[in-house]
């Protein structure tokens, strides 16, 4: 996933921020119509392609997508369950529940089932911008290629410890076998 050409603050001057995006491709998880139409309205100019889901199974069957925008409270279903199932299915997709529960328990339940981010209602708009950026940022980071993933799973190689003025533990002793490639 490549970065927004322009990542930085974001005001709401007029033509300022519609290459922000460049599209990338946003869920937004929302059953309330209203604040979906003016989230989706205000990401579309800043250059996101919006994808609207107002229903657990609606977002389950959704496109792919860079990132979901998640409200925890959904007409068939918590979306905790959703966040949960959403992080089982990638660890590189950026996931920020967008939500009226405010409370430090929900935020901390919101972020161990897998959210990158927890932003509670009301919110700044240019709040959200900075956190969906940095989101976006660290996912990028984390992409595949950069990290040694391969078909969804880690791939870990072997690190030989000790420096030039002092030996690994173990005398220097190489192992046995050397570990599998990742390819």
């Amino acid at each position: 996933m490549a970065l927004p050409p322009r990542v930085g603050f974001w005001d709401d001057a007029p033509g300022r921020y519609e290459e922000r995006g460049s599209g990338l491709r946003i869920l937004l998880v929302e059953d309330d119509r209203r604040v979906a139409a003016a989230l989706s309205s205000a990401l579309t100019r800043r250059g996101y392609e919006v994808e609207h889901a107002a229903t657990v199974a609606a977002a389950l069957s959704a496109a792919p997508c860079d990132l979901v925008l998640l409200d925890l409270t959904l007409p068939d279903g918590d979306g905790t369950d959703l966040c949960r199932a959403l992080r089982r299915r990638s660890a590189q997709l950026g996931i920020i529940a967008v939500t009226a529960r405010g409370e430090e328990r929900d935020r901390v339940l919101g972020l161990r089932l897998g959210a990158d981010d927890y932003v509670v209602k009301p919110f700044s708009m240019v709040e959200l911008q900075a956190r969906i950026e940095a989101v976006l940022r660290r996912a990028a980071h984390a992409a595949p290629e950069r990290n040694g993933a391969v078909n969804g799973s880690a791939c870990f190689r072997a690190v030989t410890a000790g420096s030039p003025r002092r030996p690994p533990p173990g005398g220097g002793r190489q192992p046995a076998a050397a570990p599998a490639p990742c390819t």
